[in-house]
C-alpha cells in the first residue's frame, strides 16, 4: 500500500492544480447527524449515491479522532455499493484509496464536533452511482486506530444535499480494525462526518486520461486488483472503455462491461491494460501498463487475532498432522508440517483448543486451485459448530483439485466477540494456522512385507511389524490366543505399545503368551480393510546358563557351580550440575573452562550400558566449541570439535537439550539447529581444552570408575563469538549383579554330593542358591532351575561333572624289543589305577636325554614299524593323564635293536642237463639258517624242502630260489638260479638197459612250430613190435618224453632197435635198448 500511497500524492498535486483551471459548481457539504459519539475502531464504511444527471467530484471529508496530535487519515472507494459485508478494505478486495494526510488531530470522545480529515480530493462519483467509502484514522505512523463513529440501531439513515446522499446503517455502515486484509466486521456503525462534493463540467476536447495505473505490479491468481488513469478528469459527458492484450503492441481485446473511470481485474496470466477515454466522439487513449503475475505462494492474505490470551489453537490433527502448539501469537506458520492428502478421499480433522469457550468456532480452508487464496467455491472445507472444542469433523478431497504442496488454513475465533470467519483478517479472539498439504492421486494400500514369527525368552520383548504400499495406510493389530480362538482387537496397554502403528511391541512377555497369533489390519484413502498373515509369538522358558557347563575333577576335589543369570533391571543414574552455572565459555582460548558434577551411590561390579550427557548452550559459532568429558580416573575422550568443519554453517541457534551417548551412531555435525536429539561423540585427539586433553577416545577407559566427580572440558578456538553454558547432566544406565537363584537337584542323588560352602561341610538341602559346591566321587548330572520376578519359570539345565582317578602305576612291556631291518614291532603300557585315561608314547633318539611326542601314538601299545638300522638304541616311554587329576611318566623305557638282513646265495654245479642226469642246488646263509629255516620256489611256486639243498632232474628244468629265516628271526631271500637243457642231436634211451621192458625216448626239439614223430621197436629178429606217434610242441619240455612198455617178462632179452622218424621229412635218429 505504501507503493500506492506514494504513487497518488504527486498524482493529487496535478489534479489540483489542472482544477485551477476548470469550470466546477458550488460545494456542497453533507453531514451526519443524530449520532451519539460512542465508539471507536480504525475505520468505517458508509455508501455516497449521485441522483444527479451528471457526475459529482468528492472534494473534501472531516471526521472525529480520539487522541490528540499527529493522526495518519485516509480514503477508500469501491465502485459498487456496499450491500453487507464489504470484506476487506484492500487493492485485492477492489478498493482504491484516493486521499490521505496527516493532521493534528483534536481528541473529541463525546462530542458531534467534526475536524477537517482531507481536502482537495477529486474522485469522480459518474451519474447514477453509489460508491463504497470507507474513512480511516491512526496515530501517527502506527497501526492504532483512534476513528470515532457510533454505535447506531438498525435501520437505515440517509443523509442527502446537492441531488446526492450519504447512506449507512445496516448492511452499510461497518467499523474494525485498519489491518490489510481484515474485514470490518463490526455494524451497524454510523459514520461521524461530512462529505463535500461539486458538480463536474461537461466536458469538451480530446481526453487527456495520462498513464494507466495499476494498485499492483503484479496480480495473484484470480484476486481483484484496480485500474486507474493518471489525470483526473472531473467532467461529465465522458465515456470508459477498458481493454486488455497480451503484449503491448496488441491485438487489444474489449473488456465487457469495464465501462468505469477505474476497473477492478482478475487475471491468470501476465496482461497489458489500456482505457478509451471518449468526450463527444474524441478518443484519448491511455498510455498501456502491463500487470505481471505473482507467485500464489505470495498471494495468501494475512490473517490471525488480535488476542491469544483468552482462547487459541492447542493441537490439529490431520492425517499426518499431528501438531501442538503454545505460541500465543495470532498467527502461526508450520507450512513445514505437511501431510499427504488424497484426490478423493475423506479424512477426519480434529482441533483441540486451549482455554475454550462456549462460542468458539473452527473453519478449515484448502487452496485446491493454487491460485494464492481461499475464496474460490468449495475451499472452505469444515466449519465446526460453536463449542469450546474439541472440533471434529471431516474433510473431502475434491478429484479436480490440483496435485502437489497446497496451503491449509485453520482459524479458530470466538463468534460473539469481534468475530471473523473470513480465512483473511484479524479476529479479536482467537488464532489462525497455516500448513502444507500434498495433494496425490490416491494408491490402493496393499502389503509389502508381512508380520514374522517370533522367539522370544520369558520376560522378555518383541515386536511384529508389517510395511505397505500405497497412500495413506491405517494400521490395526489383532490377536488370538492360539490357531484356533477368535480374533480380538488390540488396544495399547498392559504388555502392548504402538497398537495404530505398523509394529506392535510387547514388553515383559509371560510365559501365559506363548501361542499367541498377531496380525495387521491395514486400511488406507482408497482401500478397503485387508488383513495381514497371522504371525505366532512363542516363548521359551530363560535357559539357566551355569559356570561352568560342564567339569572334569579329580576324585577328591570340590568344584562350584554358579548361576550367571541376571534378574536385574537396568537403572538410570542422573546427576545434574548446578554450581558454578551458567557458565561462560571464555572467547578465542584454547586454555578453556570447567564445570563437575559429583556422581555418587552406584554399587560396586555393575554393568554400564549406556552413559550420555544432556546440556543446553548458547553459542554464536559452533565451529569454534570444543567440550571434552573427564572421568573421575583421569580419563579424558572427546565430545564435540569443528562442527560443520569448523565453520558453524548449520546455524547458531545454539544447543537446546542436546544429548551425546555411547551408543547413539548419529553424528552431531550437521544436524540442524538446535541440535535438539541423541547423537555420538566425535572422538578426536584433542590437546584442548589445555585443562582437560583427550586420553583416549573410546567411552570403554572411562568407565572403570564410576562415583567421584565428572568434569566438562570447553573452549572456544576462534574470535568473535560468545558461549554460555546453561545446564548439564550425566546419566549413567547400568545393571547391578543380582544373580538368579536356583533349586538343585544331583543324579545320582545319593550320597548326597551337594555343599552349599566352599570346603564341602555343609550339604544342600534344597533352598535356591545361586552356587553351589559339589564333591562327586563318580561321574554326576547336576541340574539347576530358577524363578524370575517377572515371574517366569526357567528351563531345567544339566551340568555333567565328570570324575577322573588317578594313575598309580605305569610301565613299557618289554623292556627291550630286537626287531628285524624294515620290520616292525609293539610296545606296551601297563598301566595301574587311572579311569579315564588318556595316552601319549614318546621317543628319544639320543640316549634317553630327550624324549619327543610320537604324533598320533595315543593308545595303550605303540607299532614301530618301517626301522631302518640307525634306529637300533631308539627308546620308548608312555605318558598317562588321568585329567585333571595329573600326569604320569612310565617307570621303565623300551629299547629297539635292529637286526640286519641274512645274506643268502645258492648255487649248482652245473646248471644244463640232459636226460638221465641230475644236480644238486646248495644255499649258504649268513648268520646261519634256523632249524628248518630254509623253504625254496621253483618258478615262483612253492615246493618242498626245508633244507638247504635241492636235487634237480631234466624233468625238474626252470628258476630256483631259496628263503631263509636266520637265528635272529630275520628273514630274506637268495639269489635266483636257472636249471636248463642242455642242447643235443641225441636219441637218449634210459633206462638202458632195462629189466622190464619200460624205457623212455627222449629227443632235444627247440622248432619254433609243432612237428610229428613216429618212433617204432624193432626186436632182435628185426620185427616191429610197436610204433607210436608223438607230436613235439615248442615251449614244452626241450626233451620231450616219450614212454614205452615191451611186456616186461614176456618180452624176449636182447638188443631192440629204437627209430625216431620225421614224419614228413623222412629223417630217422635210432638207438638200441637192451633188455634183460
Amino acid at each position: 500500500m505504501q507503493f500506492i500511497k506514494t504513487l497518488l500524492r504527486p498524482l493529487f498535486l496535478v489534479v489540483i492544480g489542472l482544477l485551477t483551471f476548470i469550470n466546477v459548481g458550488a460545494q456542497t457539504t453533507i453531514a451526519t447527524s443524530g449520532f451519539t459519539n460512542n465508539n471507536g475502531f480504525g475505520l468505517v464504511t458508509f455508501n455516497f449515491r449521485n441522483n444527479n444527471a451528471s457526475a459529482v467530484m468528492i472534494t473534501d471529508i472531516a471526521s472525529i479522532v480520539s487522541t490528540s496530535g499527529g493522526v495518519d487519515v485516509k480514503a477508500f472507494f469501491n465502485p459498487s455499493a456496499i450491500n453487507g459485508a464489504p470484506g476487506a478494505i484492500s487493492s485485492a478486495n477492489g478498493w482504491t484509496q484516493f486521499g490521505s494526510a496527516t493532521i493534528t488531530g483534536v481528541a473529541n470522545t463525546a462530542s458531534a464536533t467534526t475536524q477537517p480529515f482531507m481536502s482537495g480530493l477529486t474522485l469522480l462519483v459518474p451519474a447514477g452511482a453509489t460508491y463504497g467509502i470507507a474513512v480511516q484514522a491512526a496515530n501517527a505512523g502506527s497501526a492504532t486506530g483512534c476513528l470515532r463513529y457510533s454505535t447506531i440501531a438498525a435501520g437505515t439513515y440517509t443523509f442527502s444535499g446537492g441531488g446526492c446522499d450519504v447512506v449507512t446503517g445496516t448492511s452499510i455502515g461497518y467499523a474494525g480494525d485498519i489491518s490489510t486484509g481484515t474485514p470490518p466486521a463490526n455494524t451497524p456503525r454510523g459514520f461521524m462526518g461530512s462529505v463535500g462534493f461539486v458538480t463536474a463540467a461537461a466536458c469538451s476536447g480530446t481526453p487527456a486520461p495520462g498513464n494507466t495505473v495499476s494498485s499492483v505490479t503484479a496480480a495473484c491468481p484470480g484476486t481483484g486488483f484496480t485500474l486507474s488513469l493518471q489525470n483526473a478528469l472531473p467532467f461529465s459527458g465522458l465515456t470508459y472503455q477498458w481493454q486488455s492484450a497480451s503484449s503491448a503492441a496488441g491485438p487489444w481485446s474489449t473488456i465487457v462491461g469495464a465501462t468505469g473511470s477505474t476497473y477492478i481485474a482478475t487475471q491468470s496470466n501476465a496482461t497489458f491494460y489500456r482505457c478509451n477515454v471518449t468526450c463527444s466522439g474524441n478518443t484519448g487513449t491511455s498510455t498501456a501498463i502491463q500487470v505481471g503475475m505473482n507467485l500464489p505462494i505470495n498471494c495468501y492474505c494475512a490473517a490471525g487475532a488480535t488476542s491469544t490470551s483468552f482462547e487459541k489453537i492447542a493441537r490439529v490433527r490431520y492425517n499426518q498432522i499431528d501438531n501442538s502448539s503454545t505460541s500465543t501469537a495470532g498467527y502461526e506458520n508450520f507450512l513445514t508440517v505437511s501431510t499427504p492428502a488424497y484426490l478423493g478421499a475423506t479424512s477426519p480433522i480434529t482441533i483441540n483448543l486451549a482455554g475454550g469457550f462456549s462460542a468458539d468456532q473452527s473453519f478449515v480452508w484448502i487452496d485446491f486451485n493454487q491460485n494464492g487464496n481461499f475464496s474460490d467455491p468449495g475451499e472452505l472445507v469444515y466449519t465446526s459448530g460453536l463449542s469450546a472444542g474439541p472440533h471434529i469433523g471431516n474433510i473431502t478431497i475434491p478429484a479436480t483439485a490440483l496435485q502437489g504442496n497446497t496451503r491449509m488454513r485453520v482459524r479458530m475465533h470466538d463468534s460473539s466477540l469481534g468475530g471473523n470467519s473470513a480465512p483473511c483478517g484479524t479476529s479479536t479472539y482467537g488464532q489462525v494456522e497455516d500448513y502444507t498439504v500434498n495433494i496425490q492421486v490416491c494408491v490402493p494400500v496393499t502389503y509389502a512385507t508381512q508380520p514374522a514369527s517370533s522367539s522370544i525368552t520369558c520376560g522378555g520383548n518383541a515386536t511384529f511389524a508389517v510395511t505397505a504400499n500405497g497412500s495413506a495406510p491405517v494400521y490395526g493389530w489383532q490377536f488370538r490366543v492360539n490357531a484356533s480362538s477368535p480374533w480380538q482387537d488390540l488396544v495399547n496397554g498392559g504388555i502392548y505399545a504402538g497398537a495404530t502403528t505398523n509394529t506392535i511391541t510387547l514388553t515383559n512377555v509371560l510365559a501365559s503368551y506363548n501361542g499367541y497369533q498377531y496380525r495387521a489390519l491395514l486400511s488406507g484413502a482408497c482401500a478397503a480393510l485387508d488383513y495381514s498373515q497371522p504371525a505366532t509369538l512363542t516363548v521359551n522358558p530363560p535357559a539357566p546358563v551355569v559356570l561352568p557347563a560342564s567339569a572334569s575333577i579329580c576324585n577328591g576335589t570340590i568344584q562350584a557351580l554358579t548361576i550367571t543369570n541376571s534378574v536385574s533391571a537396568p537403572v538410570t543414574g542422573v546427576f545434574a550440575a548446578s554450581a558454578g552455572l551458567p557458565l561462560t565459555v571464555t572467547d578465542n582460548n584454547t586454555t578453556g573452562v570447567t564445570n563437575a558434577v559429583a556422581v555418587s551411590g552406584i554399587p560396586a561390579g555393575v554393568v554400564v550400558t549406556n552413559v550420555a550427557i544432556k546440556f543446553n548452550m548458547t553459542h554464536t559459532w559452533v565451529g569454534d566449541l570444543v567440550m571434552n568429558l573427564k572421568a573421575p580416573n583421569g580419563q579424558t575422550m572427546n565430545l564435540i570439535a569443528a562442527l560443520n568443519g569448523g565453520t558453524g554453517s548449520n546455524g547458531t541457534a545454539n544447543f537446546t537439550n542436546t544429548v551425546i551417548d555411547s551408543v547413539s551412531t548419529t553424528a552431531l555435525s550437521g544436524a540442524a539447529a538446535p541440535r535438539t536429539g541423541t547423537f555420538r561423540a566425535d572422538k578426536f585427539t584433542a590437546t584442548i581444552p589445555t585443562v582437560t586433553p583427550t586420553t583416549t577416545n573410546s567411552w570403554l577407559p572411562l568407565l572403570s570408575t564410576l562415583n567421584g566427580n565428572w568434569t566438562l572440558g570447553m573452549c572456544d578456538i576462534g574470535a568473535g563469538d560468545i558461549g554460555v553454558l546453561t545446564s548439564w547432566e550425566i546419566q549413567i544406565t547400568y545393571v547391578a549383579a543380582t544373580f538368579a537363584q536356583g533349586v538343585w537337584t544331583a543324579s545320582p542323588a545319593s550320597p548326597n554330593t551337594m555343599f552349599t560352602d566352599a570346603a564341602a561341610t555343609v550339604a544342600y538341602t534344597g533352598t535356591p542358591a545361586t552356587t553351589i559346591y559339589v564333591k562327586p566321587t563318580v561321574n554326576t548330572n547336576y541340574s539347576v532351575s530358577f524363578s524370575t520376578p517377572t515371574p517366569c519359570q526357567s528351563a531345567v539345565t544339566t551340568v555333567p561333572v565328570s570324575v577322573s582317578n588317578p594313575v598309580t602305576g605305569l610301565a613299557v612291556a618289554p623292556a627291550t624289543r630286537a626287531v628285524c631291518l624294515g620290520g616292525s614291532t609293539t610296545f606296551s603300557a601297563t598301566i595301574t589305577g587311572g579311569s579315564p585315561v588318556t595316552y601319549q608314547w614318546e621317543r628319544s633318539t639320543d640316549g634317553g636325554l630327550t624324549y619327543s611326542a610320537i604324533t598320533g601314538a595315543t593308545s595303550t601299545t605303540l607299532t614301530v614299524s618301517g626301522v631302518t638300522q640307525n634306529m637300533t638304541g631308539y627308546r620308548y616311554r608312555v605318558v598317562a593323564t588321568a585329567a585333571p587329576c595329573g600326569t604320569v611318566i612310565s617307570s621303565n623305557v623300551g629299547t629297539l635293536t635292529v637286526n640286519a638282513l641274512p645274506v643268502v646265495t645258492i648255487s649248482s654245479p652245473v646248471v644244463r642237463l640232459v636226460p638221465g642226469r641230475t644236480t644238486t642246488i646248495t644255499a649258504s646263509s649268513t648268520p646261519a639258517a634256523a632249524p628248518n629255516g630254509w623253504s625254496w620256489t621253483y618258478n615262483g611256486g612253492g615246493i618242498s624242502g626245508t633244507t638247504n639243498t635241492q636235487v634237480v632232474g631234466i624233468d625238474q628244468l626252470g628258476t630256483y630260489q631259496a628263503t631263509v629265516v636266520d637265528v635272529n628271526g630275520c628273514t630274506n631271500k637268495s639269489n635266483q638260479l636257472v636249471i636248463a637243457a642242455e642242447a643235443t642231436d641225441k636219441l637218449w634211451i634210459y633206462p638202458n638197459p632195462t629189466v622190464n621192458g619200460a624205457f623212455q625216448v627222449r629227443l632235444y626239439f627247440a622248432g619254433e612250430l609243432a612237428e610229428n614223430r613216429v618212433v617204432t621197436v624193432y626186436n632182435p629178429l628185426g620185427q616191429v613190435i610197436e610204433s607210436k606217434a608223438f607230436t613235439l610242441v615248442r615251449g614244452s619240455a626241450p626233451y620231450q618224453r616219450m614212454d614205452f612198455n615191451l611186456g616186461g617178462g614176456a618180452t624176449a632179452k636182447g638188443a631192440y632197435v629204437v627209430k625216431v622218424a620225421h614224419l614228413y621229412t623222412g629223417k630217422v635218429v635210432s638207438g638200441i635198448v637192451l633188455v634183460q
